[in-house]
């Protein structure tokens, strides 16, 4: 059986869905020898250089890519059986939320998107991305989702059937962590104690809450010696009313006089990423929506307690492991971090917990339910 993993687009490595795209090309052709996998990319693509050995059963077939988003998505989808009809592929993978069409072949879609929200794009691109979501989970023979929560969201929002949605939760392999230049200039991480986050600084990420909270725990804690930083960029592109939700949180930080105390590092290579975690005290995720929540489970692996979101999804997928607040409540943040930091006992048990935790989320885990799912063609 031949095998074709759809891998368009441009790549940075500590976005989440080019870790999990990372994670199935490393580890479902190991898993599964008998069949040949076909990793379908740009022609200027990085993915060869996520291969730390030698497939056999892997081979990379190049395409031409646009960097208009709109144009490679309406390739990726329509024409690419075309484009590789002569390998003769029998199944394709789609591993970012977009089905391959006109084709008969099997199309696995590994869905991590949030069900038709584009409220912040532009309407002309919102209502297209919308089309071509649905017509993606439409299409897909089996589509796989990273937490029962995403699952279920699925089934409330559409028609689709329940067979059709499989869980399969995500891994994470932390790599080498690597010094990073930016991280400590900006973050005095020695004579400080650091509360992170780490994610692309979209409006549900709450990164507002942040804010307040570190208001609170100068004001009311008289914590000086604590500061949070914060990875990851505002999107670019097509996100209307983005430049309005930047200065919002500019204001708070100049209202709350918070300039030196929530640290904007922007983006980091993920090897930096992983080193910012080694360097900090605290996670903190106050997110209000996920389909799983990768930092989460890099934090506990990595050793560090986490503060995040008393939602469904996070209840799910840290069980007992973290500290879970309402979060529309930054009394209750700044009340647990500061006995979080106060606390050895909480501390450290929450680590042991953590740890544990994240050991049942391996890439090995997440690709053996995909293998499976083939195997019974």
């Amino acid at each position: 059986m031949k095998i074709g993993i759809i891998a368009l687009g441009k790549f940075k490595k500590s976005e989440g869905g080019t870790t999990v795209l990372r994670g199935l090309i490393k580890h479902l052709p190991l898993l599964d020898k008998d069949k040949e996998y076909f990793i379908i990319t740009c022609k200027d693509s990085q993915i060869p250089n996520w291969l730390d050995k030698k497939y056999d059963n892997l081979k990379i077939i190049y395409l031409k890519c646009f960097d208009f988003n709109i144009v490679q998505r309406f390739l990726e989808m329509f024409l690419i059986p075309m484009f590789v009809s002569s390998y003769k592929i029998d199944t394709f993978i789609c591993p970012n939320n977009y089905s391959v069409m006109l084709t008969k072949k099997q199309v696995y879609l590994i869905f991590q998107r949030r069900l038709f929200y584009f409220k912040n794009l532009d309407s002309f691109t919102r209502l297209f991305k919308n089309l071509l979501l649905q017509l993606s989970l439409k299409k897909a023979s089996k589509i796989f989702v990273a937490s029962e929560f995403h699952r279920d969201t699925l089934l409330k929002n559409t028609s689709l059937s329940p067979q059709k949605i499989k869980v399969s939760y995500l891994g994470v392999d932390i790599p080498t962590p690597q010094k990073s230049k930016r991280f400590d200039s900006l973050v005095d991480w020695k004579n400080n104690k650091i509360g992170l986050f780490v994610s692309v600084l979209r409006p549900y990420k709450n990164v507002e809450l942040l804010i307040k909270t570190m208001s609170i725990l100068k004001n009311k804690y008289h914590l000086n010696d604590f500061k949070i930083a914060v990875i990851g960029n505002f999107p670019i592109g097509k996100y209307k009313n983005i430049n309005g939700y930047k200065r919002k949180i500019e204001d708070l930080i100049h209202r709350f006089h918070l300039e030196e105390d929530v640290i904007f590092v922007g983006y980091l290579p993920y090897e930096e990423v992983i080193y910012s975690y080694t360097k900090s005290d605290i996670f903190l995720f106050p997110t209000k929506f996920e389909g799983f929540g990768l930092p989460l489970i890099e934090s506990m692996k990595i050793g560090i307690p986490v503060v995040a979101s008393n939602i469904p999804v996070m209840r799910e997928i840290a069980d007992n492991a973290a500290l879970l607040i309402d979060p529309d409540d930054p009394e209750a943040w700044a009340y647990w971090i500061n006995e979080l930091l106060n606390k050895d006992d909480l501390r450290d048990d929450l680590i042991i917990k953590g740890k544990k935790r994240a050991e049942q989320f391996t890439w090995y885990n997440f690709v053996k339910v995909i293998f499976e799912e083939i195997k019974e063609q």
